[in-house]
Order: structure tokens, then C-alpha cells, then sequence
């Protein structure tokens, strides 16, 4: 394995993991919260975006950096 396969492989695993914790998160009870206020993210919200971990005022902060 040369070290393009090495970090290839670190990437598939990372994002694996990422991945993995959205789905632990969505899993759980309180799977309709936002992950940064705890209010709960409006119904059309998640049905537009099911992966959806934060509600819009959350989300465009977090997409502005803030």
C-alpha cells in the first residue's frame, strides 16, 4: 500500500464514521431537535432534508461560519 491507498483509506474510514454518528443522532429519541439550539426542526425541514441535523437559522450560521 503506498501512501495515496493509505490516505484514500483514512478518508473512506472518516467519513464512514461521519456518517455513522448522523445516523446514531437521527436514531434517538430527540432525532427531531437541531444539534446546536435543541429546538425542534419544522416538519417540512425534514421532509425536504431527512439528513437534516439543524434548523435553518442554525444551518445558515453554521454555513456562514458564525
Amino acid at each position: 500500500m503506498d501512501f495515496g491507498d493509505e490516505g484514500e483509506a483514512r478518508s473512506a474510514f472518516l467519513t464512514a464514521g461521519a456518517i455513522s454518528a448522523v445516523r446514531g443522532r437521527l436514531m434517538q429519541a430527540g432525532s427531531t431537535a437541531c444539534i446546536d439550539c435543541d429546538t425542534a426542526i419544522p416538519p417540512a425541514r425534514r421532509a425536504a432534508l431527512p439528513s437534516a441535523t439543524r434548523c435553518v437559522v442554525c444551518q445558515e450560521r453554521h454555513e456562514r461560519g458564525l
